[in-house]
C-alpha cells in the first residue's frame, strides 16, 4: 500500500501545510502553558494524523492513540486516556496523546464519553491532541476546552508535488499533466490521490484518469461561505450542491457571519434576499411542497452574494448562535414539554393545544396561592412552575414545599397515632390474658 510505504516520516514531507504545523509545534512547545488540548481539525485526506505521527517522531514523543470510531464509552476514554494523561513523565519518555476521529463522540452511543473526555481535558499532566473533521460535531464541553488548528484544503499543486515523488520511487510512467489531472480530481484529499496512482499500475496516462470513478466531494459549510461572501456573482449557489446542510441550516449561517463580513451599506440588501428566502422556507414547512426549497436557496446565497458591492472584512467564521442556544435551553425546554403534556391531559388536548392555556396560567400565577392550587392540579413538579411561570415561580415553589412538609408531619402524626392505638391494642389484649390466667389459676385453687 503506497500511504502505508509513504507516509511522512519527517517535516519536510507534509506538503501544503507549513504554517498549520508551525503551529503544531509551536503550541507543543509552549505546552503546558494554559494547560488546554489542542483540536486540529480540516478536510479528510489533508494530513491532520500523519502531521501528529511526524511530530511524534521529530520531537521525541511516545504515542498514546485512541479511536473513538471504535471506541467511545466512559470506561475505555478512562483506560486508555485517563491514565495516560495523570501519568507522570519523571522516570519515563514523554508523552503525547492522540484521539482520532473525535467528532465521534457524542450521541447515542456515547455513554458517558463526552463527559469523561472532559474531566480528563481539565485535568491532564500530558498534552492531548483530538482530530476532526468537522469541530461543529464536537460537543460544546469539549470545543471551549481546546485550541483550534485548521488544516486547510490540500491545493492540487502540493498533491502533485508528492505524487510526483512517489512515481519516481516506484518507477511509475506517468508525465506531469497526468499528475495534474489526478491532483485535481482527489479534491484536496491526498490519500484518494495516492491510492489512485497506486490503482492505475506502472504506466499511466490521461485517459486511464479519466476512466476513474468520480469522487463524491462533500465540501464543507465554510467552502459555501467563502463562496458566498468573496464573490459577486449568482453562480456561488453552484458551491453548495456538495454541502451536506438542509437550506434551513445554512440560512441560519449566513445570518450569523453576514453581518460581521459586510460593510454595513450591504447589510440592508442582504437582509432582503434572507427574508424572502425565510417566507419561501415557512410555505415549505406549512404545505410540505419541497420545491419551494429551490427559490429560498437561490434567494439566500446568489440574491446575498450579489449584494456584496464593498470591501467586505475577513473574521472567522462562526457556528450559528441559535444552536448554542438550543444547546442551552434543552434541559428547559424538556421540562416544558413535560409540563404541556401535563395541562394536555388535563383539558382533554395535546401538548400543542395545551399551550393556548398559557396565558391564563399565567394570570393564576400572580397570586402564589392559586399558582400552588393550579400545580396541585395539574400535578406539576417544581421544575415545571419555573418554566411554565417564571415570575413568580419561587414564591410558588416555597408555598408547594411547604404543603409537602405539612403533609409529611400530618403523615408521621397519623402513622404515629396508629402505632399508639397498636400499642394500646396490644397491652390491652396482653392484659386480657394474663387476667384469664389468673382467673383459672384462682379456679384449680379451689
Amino acid at each position: 500500500m503506497f500511504n502505508e510505504a509513504y507516509k511522512p516520516r519527517r517535516f519536510k514531507e507534509i506538503h501544503g501545510q507549513n504554517k498549520p504545523l508551525k503551529e503544531v509545534i509551536a503550541w507543543l512547545n509552549t505546552w503546558p502553558g494554559d494547560n488546554r488540548a489542542l483540536l486540529i481539525h480540516g478536510p479528510p485526506g489533508s494530513g491532520k494524523t500523519a502531521a501528529v505521527y511526524v511530530v511524534k517522531s521529530e520531537m521525541n514523543y511516545d504515542l498514546i492513540e485512541l479511536n473513538t470510531s471504535d471506541v467511545r464509552n466512559a470506561d475505555a476514554i478512562n483506560k486508555v486516556v485517563g491514565n495516560a494523561a495523570r501519568s507522570s513523565a519523571l522516570f519515563q519518555g514523554r508523552k503525547l496523546i492522540l484521539i482520532d476521529e473525535a467528532d465521534n463522540i457524542g450521541g447515542r452511543s456515547d455513554m458517558g464519553g463526552t463527559k469523561a473526555l472532559a474531566s480528563i481535558l481539565d485535568d491532564t499532566n500530558n498534552p492531548i491532541i483530538l482530530i476532526a473533521n468537522d469541530p461543529y460535531k464536537l460537543p460544546d464541553s469539549i470545543r471551549r476546552r481546546v485550541d483550534t488548528i485548521r488544516f486547510n484544503t490540500l491545493r492540487p499543486a502540493s498533491i502533485r508535488n508528492r505524487l510526483r515523488e512517489i512515481a519516481d520511487a516506484e518507477g511509475i510512467d506517468v508525465d506531469d499533466d497526468t499528475l495534474e489531472q489526478l491532483a485535481g480530481q482527489a479534491g484536496g484529499d491526498m490519500r484518494a490521490a495516492i491510492n489512485d496512482l497506486e490503482s492505475l499500475g506502472d504506466t499511466v496516462r490521461g485517459d486511464d484518469v479519466k476512466r476513474l470513478k468520480p469522487r463524491d466531494s462533500e465540501r464543507s459549510i465554510f467552502e459555501g461561505l467563502t463562496a458566498v461572501f468573496k464573490s459577486k456573482s449568482t453562480e456561488c449557489r453552484k458551491t453548495f450542491y456538495d454541502v451536506d446542510k438542509p437550506p434551513e441550516e445554512i440560512m441560519f449561517w449566513i445570518d450569523e457571519n453576514m453581518p460581521k463580513i459586510y460593510d454595513p451599506r450591504d447589510v440592508p440588501c442582504a437582509y432582503n434576499y434572507l427574508s424572502r428566502a425565510d417566507v419561501f422556507l415557512g410555505r415549505v414547512q406549512r404545505r410540505q411542497y419541497y420545491r419551494f426549497w429551490a427559490y429560498a436557496t437561490d434567494l439566500m446565497i446568489g440574491g446575498v452574494s450579489i449584494c456584496h458591492r464593498y470591501h467586505a472584512s475577513f473574521t472567522r467564521y462562526e457556528a450559528p448562535s441559535y444552536f448554542k442556544h438550543l444547546g442551552r435551553t434543552k434541559a428547559k425546554r424538556k421540562k416544558l414539554k413535560e409540563a404541556w403534556m401535563k395541562v394536555g391531559r388535563k383539558t382533554h388536548t395535546s401538548r400543542y393545544d395545551a399551550r393556548q392555556y398559557h396565558t391564563l396560567i399565567l394570570n393564576a400565577c400572580r397570586d402564589p396561592e392559586q399558582g400552588r392550587a393550579v400545580a396541585r392540579y395539574f400535578d406539576l413538579e417544581p421544575e415545571e412552575i419555573e418554566v411554565l411561570c417564571p415570575d413568580n415561580a419561587k414564591a410558588i415553589v416555597t408555598l408547594m414545599k411547604r404543603e409537602e412538609e405539612t403533609k409529611k408531619k400530618q403523615s408521621k402524626r397519623v402513622k404515629s397515632d396508629d402505632e399508639g392505638k397498636q400499642t394500646t391494642k396490644q397491652t390491652q389484649k396482653k392484659q386480657s390474658t394474663k387476667n384469664d390466667k389468673d382467673s383459672q389459676t384462682s379456679l384449680f385453687q379451689f
